[in-house]
């Protein structure tokens, strides 16, 4: 779904201005917009009225600038009445959205399906029994799921959960000291987990 783009405490009064005028010219009879929440003709005479005010204010004395400035606060409320209207019609539409003047905000595509963690180490750490395990980032990823490999009761080899992170860097502790263990990581992200990543080996310190 887009949206519409403001940022208006960013805009200086000029550029302020120009977006005013581009609503304007955009929405003046735009059937997308029959009953626009701030008529054409208010937005004008407000247009008109900031750009003289930005006018005087150039080379003008205090009060002038006061009174451009109180003049853009009131822009940014008509705008963002106006703005709040062209939502409501819309209801996200591309099209409909561009047409009336305003900037849309970037549209991020949502990610299907996350990676495969690549670049996936594991080394001895420094303090007894432990393993620094990392990998790189995921584009997409909330957060990672660690595995280690372990025996079940029958000898065969299992995988079992260290549990969920957000980091990609971690420091295993608690392990068997010089034993060899065995790792692997998969990311999750908003459609779920992805596949597993390869596995690798290290010695616990």
């Amino acid at each position: 779904m887009f949206n519409i783009k403001l940022s208006l405490y960013k805009l200086i009064p000029v550029s302020l201005l120009a977006l005013i005028r581009t609503v304007i010219a955009n929405m003046t009879g735009n059937a997308n917009f029959p009953t626009p929440k701030v008529s054409m003709a208010n937005m004008n005479t407000m247009a008109d009225a900031l750009e003289a005010a930005i006018t005087a204010a150039t080379h003008g004395d205090r009060q002038s600038r006061i009174l451009r400035d109180n003049l853009v606060l009131e822009t940014r409320d008509m705008l963002r009445t106006q703005a709040d209207y062209v939502r409501s019609e819309c209801n996200g539409d591309r099209a409909k959205l561009e047409s009336s003047g305003f900037e849309l905000a970037r549209h991020r595509e949502p990610v299907e399906k996350v990676g495969i963690p690549q670049n996936v180490k594991a080394t001895t750490g420094l303090g007894a029994g432990e393993i620094e395990f990392r990998w790189g980032s995921v584009h997409g990823a909330h957060f990672y799921e660690m595995w280690k490999a372990v025996l079940n009761a029958q000898g065969q080899i299992i995988w079992s959960s260290l549990g969920r992170t957000t980091r990609t860097r971690n420091l295993l502790s608690g392990l068997d000291s010089h034993e060899l263990y065995a790792f692997r990581v998969n990311a999750i992200g908003v459609n779920g987990a992805g596949l597993m990543s390869a596995t690798v080996e290290a010695v616990a310190a």
